[in-house]
Parts: C-alpha cells; structure tokens; sequence
C-alpha cells in the first residue's frame, strides 16, 4: 500500500508540473481528437518526463479536482509547500460546497457520474440561460439536441438516470457528452484526453463569461452559440470555443419585459430539435456552422406543412410576453397563430389567429396540423395544481374550442 501511495503520489506531481504545449508530446500528434484541448490546457497540465502526455491513461479524483480548482478558483487555489498536493483544491471545493457525495479514495478514478454532479453544482450558480434547467422549465435546449418535456420522465441515457439532474445541466451547458452508443456510463472514469476536453470546455466558457458577459446556449457545428449583455440590450453570437473569437453575430434585442418570477423569459433562445432553434430570437436553420434565420419575430413552437409552409406561434415582443400563472410560477404562452409561405426573400406572413386576451383559458403553447387541419393547444389553471389542457381549430381567423373550453 506504501509503494502505491508514493506511486500515485509521483504521478501525480507529474500531470501538474509546468507547462508544456501539445505540440511536444511523442504521443499527442495534431491529428488526436483532444489536440487543441490539451494544448489550450498547457498552463494547467502536464505530461511525462519521458516527453509522452498518455492521454488514454486514468485520472483520479484528486487529479481531476486539482485541475478542476486550479481552472474554476486560480485565485483560491494555492499549492503550499510541505503539503499534500491535492489539500488546497480539495479545501477550496469543500468551502464552495462541491464536494457533496464525492467520498472515495483519492487515488480512485473519479467516475463520470461524480463529475457530472461537481459540474451541476458548479454551474447551477452561474444564473443566465441554464439556471433553470430542470422539469418545470419544459424547454430544454442541448438534451442530446433533443427538444424534450419533463425530463426526468425521459432520461438523456438510459444508464443514467440515477444522475439525470447532474447530466442534464452538464450537458446543457455544453461540457459533457456521451458515447456514440447513446450510453454514459457513469461509472466510469475519464481519461487524461476526457480531462482534458471536459476542463478545457469550462475554462474556455469561464473565460468567455469573464471577457464578454456571454452564457452558455448551444454548440453550433464547430461553434458555440452564446447569449450576452450589450448596455440594456441581450444579444446572440457564434464564437470560436478555445479562442474567444467572435465568427458571427445573429442579433441584438432590447432587454425583455419579464415577469417577476420567471427570469427565463430573459432567454432568447428556449427549444432545440438538432436542426433549428428558437425562442423570443425567432426561428433558425442550423447548418454547418452557420445560422439561418427564417422567422425574426418570437416563436413558442412552430411546425412545417409541406416543404414551403410554415406555421408557428408568435407575440408582440415590445409588450409584456403573454403568461399564464399556475402553481405559484408563471409560464410562457403565445398569442398569435402565424403562417408563413415560401420562406426567403419572396416569402409571404399571414396572421391567422390572434388569442382572446381576455380568456383566461386561451393560452397558446403548441401547434400541429393533421390531416390538412391546423390546430393550436394550450393550458390554464382553475387552482391549485388545476391544470387542464384545451384544443383550437384554427379556420377563418378565428380559434374555435374543440374540447376544454368553455
């Protein structure tokens, strides 16, 4: 046991030695996946004394954690010498309440499913786009590039559940992924590439929150999508992630008037099913690494007919946005049914509908067609936990009850 501990101990010391870029390891070429990762990390980590970085090797949690603090607090994380290396890190995560159920051995591999729970509680105290990401939010931007409702109900991978809060707002804010075959083995460790890519992901996103104000929306190709704040406005921006570098900016939008309690309505961007996104921003096409915008008012939710029709629900994003209260929290609703033909520079809008706004019940959520037949859904609340669902044919500009209403 006493040859172990020194063995990790000098391993150890050797993945947080002085710098050296990824270029000068024997066993990282340009061409490994978590190149730029582990060269963005040069300041951070090291590798070995013979010139290798041994990137599928395990990483322990005294490992990750030090590399973890050293990124998150570099001005609460001190080595002091004639202590154990991994003491300040451990003592700077404990004093920020992170450390909550990791308990095993130091020199253990630290599994996905501990980090994915450091992560959560890292980030659930950073405010903006994800804060809220959780089963009454309903739209849920980067769960597998999957628009999906309550989903706790729906695990992001089916050996996960057990973490799905963690994995969901680790994966919501862009910084772990799982494995091709849909699995995330939460038991299993990382290795110093997955360090490497994991951490660098956080310190990039740090830096960009730092610098530029931004938050977290989704990954766009090789880009991430970030939210920011510009002098009372909010904006949206595709930047390089290692980098910082602005590559493209998609809007500018005075602040939102929101509704005391639901800090989410600040979010311009609130659903994604792998292909567009959409929200207060309007609707994009993502392709490649670019966004195209095809609606440029608010859209709630929105459905194709045919491959030139496009029907969505929408309000006026200079008044108060359209809500309803259930259960002590407000939730977001829309108040015109629109149509739009031949999007592009010839296409043509039509309101077909506009909500009764003094109906308590007409609360405008979702939209499909069947059949040829347009129809809009929504909710209300009678009381508490009273919640009831009804349903509009949407014909002649008008929104006729067909069950719900009344």
């Amino acid at each position: 046991m006493k040859v172990r501990n020194i063995l990790f101990l000098v391993l150890a010391s050797l993945l947080l030695c002085t710098a050296v870029s990824a270029a000068e390891y024997t066993d990282v070429s340009d061409t490994h996946w978590a190149y730029k990762q582990i060269d963005y990390l040069s300041a951070e980590i090291n590798g070995y004394p013979d010139g290798s970085y041994k990137p599928e090797k395990s990483v322990s949690r005294a490992e990750f954690l030090t590399l973890f603090a050293r990124i998150a607090f570099p001005d609460e994380w001190k080595r002091v010498e004639g202590e154990e290396w991994w003491k300040s890190a451990y003592e700077v995560c404990t004093a920020h309440d992170l450390l909550n159920n990791i308990t095993g051995s130091r020199s253990e591999a630290m599994p996905r499913g501990e980090i994915a729970a450091l992560l959560e509680r890292f980030c659930s105290g950073w405010g903006g786009v994800h804060e809220r990401a959780d089963a009454a939010e309903q739209y849920v931007i980067n769960w597998k590039e999957q628009r999906m409702e309550f989903p706790e109900w729906q695990p992001l991978f089916p050996d996960a559940a057990e973490y799905w809060s963690s994995v969901l707002i680790s994966a919501n804010q862009g910084l772990l992924t799982g494995y091709p075959d849909g699995s995330f083995k939460p038991g299993k460790g990382v290795t110093r590439a997955e360090a490497a890519a994991i951490l660098a992901r956080l310190k990039a996103q740090l830096v960009l929150r730092e610098k530029k104000g931004c938050e977290y929306v989704c990954t766009v190709g090789e880009y991430w999508l970030m939210q920011y704040s510009d002098s009372g406005s909010v904006g949206l921006a595709l930047y390089e992630p290692l980098t910082g570098k602005l590559v493209q900016t998609v809007g500018l939008w005075k602040a939102a008037q929101g509704i005391s309690g639901y800090a989410a309505f600040d979010r311009l961007l609130s659903g994604s099913d792998g292909i567009y996104v959409w929200g207060r921003a309007g609707l994009y096409k993502r392709s490649g690494n670019t966004l195209e915008q095809i609606v440029a008012e608010p859209v709630l939710d929105f459905c194709w007919y045919g491959d030139n029709t496009l029907y969505y629900l929408s309000w006026d994003d200079t008044k108060q946005i359209p809500a309803y209260y259930c259960s002590a929290a407000y939730f977001p609703c829309a108040s015109s049914v629109m149509k739009l033909e031949n999007p592009g520079q010839n296409a043509v809008r039509t309101i077909l509908a506009e909500r009764d706004e003094s109906s308590p019940m007409q609360n405008l959520t979702d939209i499909y067609v069947e059949y040829g037949t347009l129809y809009v859904a929504g909710s209300y609340c009678m009381g508490i936990g009273d919640l009831h669902a009804a349903l509009y044919e949407v014909k002649d500009g008008k929104l006729t009850a067909l069950f719900g209403e009344y």
